[in-house]
């Protein structure tokens, strides 16, 4: 379940950026992009990103936000 950045949402505020985990986000043309094969999944920057711009892909085709999956979790 890598996450898949939606580059019309994301405002390049680098807040993923700053809390991956792995260090493995960074800006490119002011928008995120993740290095999806060092990823582990974790969903943090989905969770942590303010407009919703990263989501996972689930097995299914549907997608999941990080504020949903959080919610989930409880």
């Amino acid at each position: 379940m890598v996450p898949h950045v939606d580059v019309f949402k994301c405002t390049g505020c680098g807040i993923c950026v700053r809390d991956c985990p792995e260090g493995i986000i960074g800006l490119v043309k002011e928008k995120a992009a993740i290095l999806g094969d060092l990823c582990v999944e974790c969903g943090i920057c989905a969770f942590v990103c303010p407009f919703v711009a990263i989501v996972n892909e689930l097995p299914n085709g549907s997608y999941e936000t990080g504020n949903i999956m959080h919610l989930s979790k409880r």
